[in-house]
């Protein structure tokens, strides 16, 4: 797990503890937000970098 982006598995768990306790149609909503917020993160450009470098992101948290 610690090779995840930090930022993105806060988020993530974040998510899924509210979701646990709202609506269908709700959770998907948070859902979509995250994603597009995340989609905007300097990790997110580091993973895609290092996806198609083919080698290891560096993450940090941003």
């Amino acid at each position: 797990m610690k090779e995840l982006a930090p930022w993105g598995l806060a988020m993530t768990k974040q998510m899924l503890n509210r979701a646990a306790s709202t609506d269908y149609s709700t959770a998907i909503e948070m859902e979509a937000f995250t994603q597009t917020l995340l989609m905007t993160a300097d990790d997110f450009r580091e993973f895609h970098a290092g996806f198609t470098g083919k080698r290891k992101p560096e993450f940090r948290g941003r």
